[in-house]
């Protein structure tokens, strides 16, 4: 798969841990501790693509993805030049554009549209990579950045890096939609073009797909941002959060169909309206977001799905039958969000909820405010918060995104012996 680089490694202890919990199926795989994570920060090898980058160098790999136990991808940029510019070039980086790789490439000229890129991808403890990331210069100046959370399979993950771009850019008329103050036909055009491609997907999943993949389904959280607009569009339970002069904003919520937040009691309710129900916070008793591209058992297959619930006895044909099949149970349909961005405004974070289960949207917020302070690497805080995450006992595949303004400069007094006062 074309994309990002990748560290990869194979595990070192034989742990076991639950599977994905967007789902119910039982999965497990080795565990590999933290500290290993650490001392492979050098290398960037992708696990499904037969590339190898450093830096601007491209070298092949012949490592089977069955094989691999842990699966990270980061910036290909090296130490010091990893936090990679869309728009206009880091002042204190040499790097020209030669040496950036193809999907972050300069996106304007001059600073006006310029955003600082850091990311990173990691499998952690689950049997499979079912995370996707992207991040690519977009129309007028903006820089298109993409979460991807898989579950039961990658291909929904993969398809959506792959296409889901197109559909947005097309239904946004070439992105002039973006500059609109109407939110009303901006939001039109992201329905649009998120409920074209998960039509697309759940042909390509019924009738092309690997036996294996044929279940996959995938959240999306995706931005267009440049330093003076970003619009957000998501399903799912990733999330974008705002640096606004150190506060916290969100900029998504989470669809899930549990818990008291806003956005659960409108899932909770939706779902139940369109016939379908919820038990002990999922979907059906079985999927752990009430959003999501395809999953055809929940969409196209829904008696199929139902009728194997009642073979397993996980519910009774009596209860099936009360069900209304033609309503929409599992949504693909995307909350979007557009703002202004003001000059507190410091950068966004977009992760997966595998963050965003062991961080607070505030704490993350410091916690990346304070990486950018003590050493204005923004790779190296995209890193950090992922390895924080993993130190925290982090289970689930972790993916994160960071778009930062330029507006929190490097603590210099850190560097010096003592104080002068």
């Amino acid at each position: 798969m074309a994309g990002w680089a990748a560290v990869v490694s194979r595990a070192l202890s034989a742990r076991l841990a639950p599977g994905d919990c967007h789902g119910t199926t039982s999965r497990y795989q080795c565990c590999a501790s933290s500290e290993t994570v650490k001392n492979l920060s050098s290398l960037r090898q992708s696990s499904r693509t037969s590339s190898l980058r450093m830096g601007n160098t491209v070298s092949s790999s012949s490592t089977s993805a069955a094989a691999l136990q842990m699966n990270i991808r980061g910036s290909s940029q090296l130490s010091g030049q990893a936090a990679a510019s869309v728009g206009a070039p880091l002042a204190s980086s040499s790097t020209t554009d030669a040496e950036v790789p193809k999907e972050v490439g300069t996106a304007a000229a001059g600073g006006r549209f310029g955003v600082h890129v850091g990311q990173m991808c990691i499998q952690g403890l689950r049997e499979e990579m079912e995370d996707d990331i992207i991040v690519q210069d977009g129309p007028l100046g903006f820089t298109y950045a993409g979460v991807f959370d898989g579950h039961a399979g990658f291909a929904t993950a993969e398809f959506l890096r792959n296409e889901l771009y197109k559909d947005c850019v097309e239904c946004l008329d070439g992105g002039t939609l973006l500059e609109s103050d109407d939110l009303n036909a901006l939001r039109d055009a992201f329905v649009r073009a998120f409920l074209r491609a998960d039509e697309r997907l759940i042909r390509w999943l019924e009738t092309s797909a690997p036996p294996e993949e044929k279940e996959s389904g995938s959240t999306a959280t995706v931005a267009f941002v440049r330093n003076d607009i970003a619009a957000i569009a998501h399903v799912g339970d990733s999330r974008a959060v705002l640096s606004r002069n150190g506060k916290a904003v969100d900029l998504s919520g989470d669809h899930r169909p549990f818990g008291n937040s806003k956005t659960s009691l409108a899932e909770i309710r939706r779902v139940k309206e369109a016939g379908s129900w919820v038990s002990h916070g999922r979907l059906c008793a079985t999927l752990s977001v009430s959003r999501a591209f395809g999953d055809v058992g929940f969409k196209t297959q829904k008696q199929r799905m139902l009728d194997e619930g009642v073979r397993d006895r996980r519910w009774t044909k009596a209860f099936t039958q009360k069900l209304n099949l033609d309503s929409v149970w599992l949504d693909a349909t995307p909350e979007v969000n557009r703002i202004e961005l003001e000059k507190e405004d410091e950068f966004i974070i977009i992760a997966s909820d595998g963050l965003w289960d062991y961080f607070k949207s505030n704490d993350a917020v410091q916690f990346i405010r304070k990486q950018l302070r003590q050493h204005g690497d923004l790779q190296k805080a995209c890193e950090s918060i992922v390895q924080a995450t993993l130190d925290n006992h982090g289970q689930d595949n972790i993916s994160c995104i960071i778009l930062d303004f330029g507006k929190i400069s490097k603590d210099e007094t850190s560097l010096l012996p003592f104080k002068f006062w």
